[in-house]
């Protein structure tokens, strides 16, 4: 039997592979076929382990090929890049003067990272 661990670095993993699939077709290097687009993920990624520092991973944004994550709400204030095949930490970096209420989104434009503090854990958030 699994432990409690296993089961969530599983269930995050699923939660990057369908952030993958969700990502626009631009940054994820979709090809185009005359009736439908086809995302290009390495294999590798299906297998690889989430590291322990990205222990509940809420957002996800693709950059330049890599992964970028935060964690939820009771972690630190810290961005996670990951490598977007093997899944391995590259660098965390501390968001200053961001404290982590309940993160749960991430996006980007081409100038800024934006993330949504936006959780209301228990009904508790005004």
């Amino acid at each position: 039997m699994g432990s409690f661990k296993t089961v969530i670095a599983w269930i995050s993993l699923l939660y990057v592979i369908f952030a993958f699939v969700a990502c626009t077709k631009k940054d994820i290097g979709f090809q185009e076929s005359p009736t439908s687009y086809y995302p290009r993920i390495h294999p590798d990624i299906l297998h690889s382990q989430l590291p322990l520092e990205v222990s509940e991973t809420s957002g996800i944004i693709r950059v330049n090929g890599n992964v970028w994550t935060l964690n939820d709400s009771g972690n630190s204030n810290q961005l996670y890049e990951l490598d977007g095949i093997s899944g391995q930490l590259l660098r965390s970096i501390r968001v200053k003067n961001g404290g982590n209420f309940d993160w749960e989104a991430l996006t980007r434009d081409d100038t800024y990272v934006y993330i949504g503090d936006v959780g209301n854990n228990n009904g508790l958030r005004k």
